[in-house]
């Protein structure tokens, strides 16, 4: 994982837009696996200074079968770290 320093911005009206292209990419990826997509955190807040990344949880019928889409999540831009210190969840960072 990247640590990154952030700082805090004013809100941006296109994190909605970034938000839904990045749900449709990753909705194709997971085809009928995919019961939702969640844009959470500060920029999911309209008019909220926030740190200008696009929080999100894809909510699957079966998460062992996601580690099968690594290539496929890969090719989009996103790299996968596994549970990352959190059983029962996989965390990917988007880094294209």
């Amino acid at each position: 994982m990247n640590t990154l320093n952030v700082k805090v911005v004013e809100y941006n009206p296109q994190w909605e837009e970034m938000f839904r292209h990045e749900a449709d990419l990753i909705a194709t990826v997971l085809g009928d696996n995919l019961i939702n997509i969640f844009h959470y955190g500060s920029t999911s807040v309209p008019g909220m200074r926030a740190k200008p990344i696009i929080d999100m949880m894809p909510v699957v019928r079966d998460l062992a079968l996601v580690c099968t889409y690594e290539e496929a999540f890969e090719n989009i831009g996103y790299t996968m770290f596994g549970e990352a210190g959190v059983p029962g969840r996989l965390y990917m960072e988007k880094t294209a």
